[in-house]
C-alpha cells in the first residue's frame, strides 16, 4: 500500500508543529482510510520551495499557508495552483472571513481550514472530503460522467460532482444557484434532419455555453434538450443576457430551417438548507416553465 504523501506550506514553526502532530495523530489513532497507511509529510517554507517541491515529487494534497514571507493571500493560491493544479489544496486560515473563503473555493480550493480550529478529527474529515471531492471531479472527466457529445458532464456527473459542491455551500453559506437551459426542438432536428446534424447542433450548444459559465461552475448535458450549471453569486438576469447573446450567435451559424425549430428557456433555483442537488434542479426547471423565472428566446 502506497504511502499518503502530503506537503506541507507553512512559514511558522510553531504551526507547523501543530499541523505535524495532528497528523501523527491521525495516524496513531488509526483515522486513516485504510486504518494502517501512513502519511509522509514535506514542508516547504516558503512559495518557491513549494515550487520545487512539487516539480520534484507527487503529492496526495497540498496544505497550504496563504501568507509567506514571499507571496501573499490569493496569490499564493493561484500560483501554487499552476504549478500543479491536478493537486487538491486545502487552505490554512488565520480567522473567520466567509467572503474570502467563498472567493478562495472559487478558485479551485478544496476546503479552507481555519488554523485556531485545528484538532486532529477535524483535520481528518476536511483532508477525506478534498481527496475525494478531486478524486470526483478528475473521475467525471473520463468515465460515463462526460457526455461525449459537448463534452460536458452528464445528468450523473452533474448529480455526484454538483451535489458535492451544494454540501460545500451549505457548511459555507454561499448562494449557490443552479441554473436550467433547455434547447427545445432539438428532438426534432434529430427527427427531420438526421443524427449527424442533431450531433453538430448538440456540439454547438455546448461550445455556446462555455463561456457564459466560469471554469468553476459545473455545467452538464442533462439530455437532449436540457442543459444545467451551478454557478456562485451570478445575477441571474446577466446570465440570461449572456444565453440569449449566444443563443443568437449560433442561430447564424445553422442554416435558417434549423435553427428555427429551436426555442430557448432558461430557469434558476438557489439552493435551500437541507435541499438535495436534485431536488434544487427541479425547482430551476420549474422556474424555466413560469414567466417570472423563464426568458424564452427564438433561435
Amino acid at each position: 500500500m502506497r504511502d499518503f504523501q502530503l506537503l506541507l506550506v507553512e512559514d511558522s514553526d510553531a504551526d507547523a508543529r501543530l499541523i505535524t502532530e495532528a497528523l501523527r495523530e491521525i495516524v496513531e489513532g488509526g483515522l486513516t482510510d485504510p486504518p494502517n497507511m501512513a502519511i509522509r509529510v514535506r514542508r516547504a517554507s516558503t512559495l518557491r520551495e513549494a515550487q520545487i517541491a512539487l516539480r520534484e515529487d507527487a503529492f496526495d494534497l497540498i496544505l497550504l499557508d496563504l501568507a509567506l514571507p514571499d507571496s501573499e493571500s490569493l496569490h499564493t493560491y493561484i500560483r501554487l495552483a499552476r504549478v500543479s493544479p491536478r493537486t487538491p489544496i486545502v487552505v490554512l486560515w488565520e480567522e473567520p472571513d466567509p467572503a474570502f473563503e467563498a472567493r478562495v473555493i472559487s478558485e479551485g480550493a478544496q476546503d479552507v481550514l481555519l488554523k485556531d480550529e485545528l484538532e486532529c478529527r477535524q483535520l481528518v474529515r476536511v483532508i477525506r472530503h478534498a481527496v475525494e471531492r478531486h478524486k470526483l471531479r478528475q473521475a467525471a472527466a473520463s468515465t460515463e460522467f462526460l457526455d461525449p457529445l459537448s463534452g460536458l458532464y452528464t445528468a450523473a456527473g452533474f448529480a455526484h460532482v454538483a451535489g458535492r459542491d451544494l454540501l460545500l455551500a451549505a457548511r459555507f453559506n454561499w448562494p449557490l444557484q443552479v441554473v436550467v437551459i433547455q434547447a427545445r426542438g432539438l428532438r426534432a432536428i434529430y427527427d427531420e434532419e438526421g443524427s449527424q446534424v442533431g450531433d453538430l447542433v448538440a456540439i454547438e450548444m455546448g461550445e455556446m455555453l462555455r463561456p457564459v459559465f466560469d471554469e468553476f461552475s459545473v455545467l452538464a448535458r442533462l439530455n437532449d434538450e436540457e442543459f444545467a450549471a451551478t454557478t456562485l453569486d451570478r445575477p441571474m438576469p446577466e446570465i440570461r443576457r449572456l444565453i440569449e447573446r449566444a443563443a443568437e450567435q449560433l442561430a447564424t451559424q445553422l442554416p435558417r430551417h434549423t435553427g428555427g425549430h429551436l426555442q430557448w428557456r432558461t430557469g434558476a433555483a438557489q439552493a435551500q438548507a437541507g435541499q438535495t442537488i436534485e431536488q434544487v434542479l427541479a425547482a430551476a426547471r420549474l422556474a424555466s416553465y413560469e414567466s417570472a423565472g423563464a426568458v424564452a428566446h427564438r433561435a
